[in-house]
């Protein structure tokens, strides 16, 4: 039997939900890999709701706090889910770290790039395990289309289009604070861009250069009582040049009132279209669900259980997990340098906003926080 980790969850909301749901996957697929110990909120009432769900779904009620500092003051508590807003993922991990915890925070690491290299630099200074929870790139279509990249079955990929959008004029996910840039970092480049950025530097490699702009269109935001003035963008757009010579078209948007979500690649002997699947120049096409079958048919179809099962793995055997401080840094750099090449107008290398050297955009985030 797997030696099962000892875990407090961090926040109970919505993805403390999905991060519950992917642990009784695993247990109801006899890995039986993490016990929740306790649950902390700032809404007592909400931890305490948290707490007796654990109970029916697994059976044991885990303490309840509403102090981090006491939670993680637990000598039984091996590691945390950190599941919070964006603005709060630095200070908490970083006092995780500090309480020699191994860590799984929800995406972005954190909401300005000097906070996530210093994520990075206690990580990589202490014993303890980080995975940041990217479960996009753990979808099993997300894993086929890696796979078949790898094995060229278009050939060399020349270019891509990555493209969505959604929400219209509502307030994003009901909470105001994504539309505040002292609060969330960057709008929806930065909050659903992470995940973008992962898969596409999973899926092509390493950034060479970008090329952004940025744009607000709704400045002001109302829904039902609630009422924001927007300090984030809601439309952005970018070249992207990988050092794999790839080159793509990223573009999401929050202000859509017919949502999409659209992904293209076009390689020199077919084309993986979003809707339809594969078309070989041959004239074979091979659908979404043949692509899955040929190469992702063991993976499982919720990835939050695939992300827990891989920090588990790591913490057991003392190794990197899939999506480590530095991926999640990684992730966060690619927004970033959209945001700071909208800021100057040019193109910006990636590993000038990655290691701090350009940071123009950065500078007016670490402002608004103040």
């Amino acid at each position: 039997m797997p030696k099962k980790i000892k875990v407090g969850i961090i926040g109970c909301g919505g993805m403390a939900k999905a991060h519950l749901k992917g642990i009784k996957i695993l247990k109801e697929e006899r890995n039986d890999l993490f016990s929740i110990e306790a649950v902390c909120d700032i809404e007592k009432e909400k931890a305490k709701s948290f707490s007796r769900e654990v109970l029916n779904l697994f059976g044991n009620q885990p303490l309840i706090y509403t102090d981090i500092n006491k939670l993680l003051k637990g000598e039984d508590i091996e590691a945390v889910s950190i599941c919070t807003s964006h603005s709060t993922h630095y200070p908490l991990t970083k006092e995780a770290i500090d309480a020699g915890k191994h860590i799984i925070v929800e995406k972005p690491l954190a909401i300005t790039l000097s906070q996530g290299r210093k994520i990075v630099e206690l990580v990589e200074k202490s014993k303890i395990i980080l995975a940041v929870a990217e479960n996009y790139r753990r979808a099993p279509l997300n894993r086929a289309i890696k796979k078949m990249l790898k094995e060229k079955l278009i050939g060399e990929p020349y270019f891509f289009l990555y493209q969505w959008a959604d929400v219209g004029d509502k307030i994003f996910c009901g909470t105001p604070w994504r539309h505040k840039r002292s609060e969330s970092g960057g709008g929806c480049m930065f909050d659903n861009g992470v995940h973008d950025s992962d898969l596409m530097q999973y899926w092509f490699g390493e950034v060479d250069k970008v090329y952004g702009i940025m744009k607000t269109y709704i400045p002001v935001r109302e829904e039902k009582s609630r009422r924001v003035e927007a300090t984030n963008e809601d439309f952005g757009a970018a070249i992207i040049s990988f050092k794999s010579g790839v080159n793509g078209s990223w573009m999401g948007s929050w202000a859509a009132n017919k949502g999409f979500h659209y992904v293209e690649i076009i390689g020199s002997k077919g084309t993986y279209d979003g809707n339809k699947g594969i078309e070989l120049k041959s004239g074979e096409i091979i659908s979404k669900e043949e692509l899955i079958k040929k190469y992702a048919s063991n993976i499982r179809k919720d990835s939050v259980a695939t992300e827990y099962e891989d920090f588990h793995r790591a913490i057991t055997n003392n190794k990197i997990p899939e999506t480590d401080a530095l991926w999640g840094l990684k992730a966060m750099a690619l927004p970033y340098a959209l945001y700071e090449s909208g800021e100057l107008g040019k193109p910006v290398k990636f590993n000038d906003v990655l290691e701090g050297k350009i940071a123009n955009f950065e500078k007016k985030v670490i402002m608004a926080m103040k």
